[in-house]
């Protein structure tokens, strides 16, 4: 290529890209891209649902228990909340009348079975403010975005037409983050890739039941030497008359712990031979290690066997928590969103004078590993005081570190109070000995 033709190809791609031959048959189509892909996500949403609900009951029992273990992991801590003590006291007041403690983790299950949850706020006419999660899979929801592409409300079809809803009163969370990227595109739940291998997991269980209903227990076997006799011997098993004529009244089927006599005939107990079972249980196993992976649903629950003596609880909680780090942060900001909008709604109807400023809300890993974990690791630093024991104690959760702290101090003052009583009693006791 000359000089002359690379720098007039340069100025046009500094300008625009040209378009491509829209005739092409490979022309790429985004609009049907991201038909196909809502239409994908559509369908996984359906299937998650249908099974957790148990609608559809083929790997029903198995969705369930991965999305509410990853809706705990998440979001099964108590909410705790910083910012300016008098906004964040009104706010964990508001808490409790809306029972936000038992939302955050619905609000999980849900965005958990969606992979997407919004959330509605609105002035109720007790004259408070009520709290309500939007399922894409009841209102379809159509995503608002502002000019900068950030989505700022929903639509959905009402018999009244389009209703809309916007910030402050919508909070959205998406875990794929593709929304604000390329519209109404979408990404599945974790479960949701998943669904294949849980389906084939129950079925392949239940094949295995059938196998051990027909072939596992042990069978009564006759065994005849001579040719002839089996016919006979078929008959007296089975209730005919030995020379396999009409039945006769006399004529039973032979039972277990009867008396048979026969000719040249052994009677032993034989059992098929089920070592391809191995097999089903081998890709039962794998498939459980591929959920696992995906999911972040411990091996050691779907396989009890496979734990050693090195999988501790520790590390259990360890992977589970690595596995659900970025939608744990998801459902912080979420909740912390709330907690501004709240402020904003308040301020605007009841004249409040709330203070947005620094609020944070944080959904604390609650396990007895995690808690031995803080306190194995900082402990250490607040007694050579590298870190103050108020930092800790915000580590820490389900635990308000000025309420703590101030607990803390009337204890010492109260012990240090009992102390100088008890000298004040023993100088007392010995002047009156001396008197």
């Amino acid at each position: 290529m000359s000089i002359l033709r690379r720098i007039t190809a340069s100025i046009q791609a500094w300008r625009y890209p040209k378009e491509p031959d829209s005739t092409s048959a490979a022309v790429f189509s985004k609009e049907k891209e991201e038909r196909e892909q809502s239409l994908k996500y559509e369908k996984a949403v359906k299937a998650i649902r249908e099974k957790y609900h148990f609608i559809d009951e083929l790997g029903a029992l198995a969705v369930r228990a991965i999305v509410d273990f990853r809706a705990s992991a998440i979001a099964g801590g108590e909410i705790s909340l910083s910012g300016e003590k008098k906004t964040t006291d009104i706010l964990k007041d508001w808490f409790q009348r809306a029972n936000v403690y038992k939302k955050t983790v619905e609000f999980a299950k849900l965005a958990e079975r969606e992979g997407r949850l919004a959330v509605c706020l609105y002035v109720m006419e007790t004259g408070d403010i009520g709290l309500k999660a939007l399922p894409y899979s009841q209102y379809k929801y159509r995503l608002k975005y502002d000019k900068y592409g950030k989505v700022e409300g929903i639509g959905y079809d009402t018999k009244d037409g389009e209703y809309e809803i916007f910030s402050p009163y919508l909070v959205y969370l998406t875990y794929s983050n593709n929304d604000e990227m390329t519209g109404e595109q979408q990404i599945p739940p974790k479960v949701a890739y998943c669904l294949n291998d849980i389906e084939e997991i129950d079925r392949q269980m239940k094949h295995w039941s059938k196998v051990n209903e027909y072939f596992a227990d042990p069978t009564p076997h006759l065994d005849t030497e001579e040719q002839n006799f089996f016919e006979p011997l078929r008959n007296i098993v089975s209730g005919k008359p030995p020379n396999g004529g009409p039945k006769d009244e006399g004529s039973r089927k032979w039972k277990l712990g009867q008396g048979l006599v026969t000719w040249k005939t052994t009677l032993k107990y034989v059992q098929a031979d089920l070592s391809g079972v191995e097999s089903l249980d081998r890709n039962i196993q794998v498939r459980a290690q591929r959920i696992s992976v995906m999911s972040g649903y411990p091996i050691y629950l779907w396989y009890p066997e496979l734990m050693s003596n090195r999988a501790t609880a520790v590390e259990i909680a360890s992977d589970t928590n690595s596995a659900t780090v970025m939608e744990r942060i998801g459902h912080q900001e979420l909740w912390t969103q709330i907690c501004i909008n709240v402020c904003a709604i308040s301020n605007q109807f009841f004249g409040s004078a709330l203070n947005p400023i620094g609020l944070y809300a944080t959904l604390p890993q609650i396990s007895a590993a995690q808690i031995k974990l803080l306190i194995d690791t900082f402990q250490p630093l607040v007694n050579a005081k590298q870190i103050s024991v108020r930092t800790f104690l915000d580590m820490l959760p389900n635990i308000d570190s000025e309420e703590e702290i101030k607990r803390l101090s009337d204890e010492r003052s109260g012990e240090i109070a009992g102390i100088s009583n008890a000298l004040l009693n023993t100088q007392t006791n010995e002047e009156e000995v001396i008197q």
